[in-house]
């Protein structure tokens, strides 16, 4: 594998051009990220409700942000919770961690976080969230099957998790 060129990079993606034996591929490089489940002591899942970026439409999602350089998963998800809803927590688990890795080069590490602490959220500029959304189990579960949550790695966390809840509650 020979690094022909970057022919972009940008604060979260970059682009260059590989050989690979025969074959001229353009590998796209996307900043690694983190999602962030909190529970809540009565088993509800703490989501927000966030301006997207793209669209700029309010959507129901996941805490969820990119790792800074030189920042390890565990403190990236920590610093999320903290700037997107204020909250610190207790108690993590790195629940599932997704690795593309063909054209398009991305990790993200997905995180459950439970005993928490409320302190003062700090949102990034420009950086938007109307509330948190507390849903049950069964509630995130259907919205998911829904599409709501889209049909990416974070919307297969949240129907895993919420599936897992739901059979360790027995309902």
């Amino acid at each position: 594998m020979a690094i022909i060129k970057h022919t972009w990079c940008g604060k979260f993606v970059s682009v260059r051009v590989e050989e690979r034996g025969s074959q001229t591929l353009e590998i796209v490089h996307v900043r690694n990220g983190v999602t962030v489940v909190p529970i809540f002591p009565d088993g509800r899942l703490c989501l927000i409700r966030e301006r997207s970026w793209k669209t700029q439409q309010m959507v129901t999602k996941p805490v969820t942000g990119f790792i800074d350089d030189n920042e390890n998963p565990w403190a990236a998800a920590r610093r999320e919770l903290a700037e997107e809803i204020g909250f610190e927590a207790g108690e993590w688990e790195l629940a599932l961690t997704s690795t593309k890795n063909d054209v398009i080069e991305h990790q993200q590490f997905c995180f459950v976080c439970h005993d928490l602490t409320a302190t003062s959220p700090h949102p990034e500029p420009g950086e938007y969230i109307e509330k948190l959304v507390k849903l049950t189990p069964a509630e995130v579960q259907q919205r998911t099957l829904g599409l709501e949550f889209g049909s990416n790695i974070t919307a297969f966390f949240l129907l895993r998790l919420a599936t897992q809840l739901l059979e360790n509650s027995g309902k």
